[in-house]
């Protein structure tokens, strides 16, 4: 049987560790028919396929991507990942606008027009190693002394970019000025300049990094005062409403409707004796 369907690529499918990048099969129909295809796996739970159902008319071709979920790996060894790529004409009768799943469910396994083809599923390496010879950077020497010697708030706050093997830009902080005096003196050496005296930008920025932290400080406290004036605020209305409740149930279960009845007939009856006495005296 002639192939329909080129696959590219046909034999290992590369995938970066770590990365959120989807890899990609590109699927080909070099048939003069439109074809339909299915995209299955030996691990469905660990990858998201988009998308896995399709047709393709005469020299179409789609991408498929694929991507390993978080917190998945790849098998390594002898036994590893594969994916299988099916496909199949479609017969006169069959509508192509309609869905494929329901006719891939109709075709069985061991059918012999369906033509397959076998991807496995390897880590890419070399993408892997470049990767980190990217994000290695060479550590500059008496940098990291002088960082502590800006204090705690000055490293959380600042993130390093390397420019050259000994020039670092910051980045991600507003008050460019005092980070600037505060980077000067760390690469103050390479102009014969006294790293020292650029420190004072950095210590500048520091007593500003421990106000801040202060304020953040202040700013919570006052927000756990009122969460708990909140609470004991609610606690006391929950406590006059539960009062008042009892106080009702209290008053209906001593509610008697038979004694009230009887004691407003009494009442009815001595005004009738007392309006008898009245008229007898007249």
């Amino acid at each position: 049987m002639g192939k329909n369907l080129v696959v590219s690529p046909n034999d290992v499918l590369k995938f970066i560790r770590s990365s959120e990048t989807p890899s990609t099969l590109k699927l080909q129909n070099t048939s003069n028919d439109p074809i339909t295809f299915k995209i299955q796996t030996t691990s469905p739970q660990k990858f998201r396929v988009r998308p896995r159902f399709g047709v393709l008319k005469r020299g179409e071709s789609t991408t498929i991507n694929i991507l390993l979920k978080k917190d998945e790996n790849l098998k390594d060894g002898s036994v590893k990942d594969k994916f299988l790529v099916r496909a199949l004409k479609i017969p006169p009768n069959v509508d192509q606008c309609g869905s494929m799943i329901t006719f891939w469910k109709q075709i069985p396994a061991n059918c012999s027009s369906v033509e397959e083809h076998q991807v496995i599923c390897e880590y890419d390496d070399s993408s892997s190693r470049s990767n980190k010879a990217l994000n290695k950077q060479p550590s500059k020497p008496g940098l990291n002394k002088q960082r502590s010697k800006l204090g705690k708030g000055l490293t959380k706050s600042i993130s390093f970019i390397k420019i050259t093997d000994y020039e670092y830009m910051a980045i991600n902080e507003p008050d460019g000025d005092n980070i600037n005096q505060a980077i000067a003196g760390m690469t103050g050496s390479r102009s014969g300049q006294s790293p020292g005296n650029n420190l004072r930008g950095g210590d500048s920025y520091l007593s500003k990094g421990q106000s801040s932290g202060n304020v953040k400080q202040n700013k919570m406290e006052r927000q756990l005062w009122r969460t708990q004036v909140t609470q004991y605020i609610t606690i006391f209305l929950l406590f006059i409403l539960a009062v008042g409740f009892g106080y009702l149930v209290r008053k209906q279960i001593e509610f008697d409707p038979k004694a009230q009845i009887e004691e407003a007939l009494r009442a009815e009856e001595a005004l009738r004796g007392e309006d008898n006495y009245k008229c007898r005296k007249c």
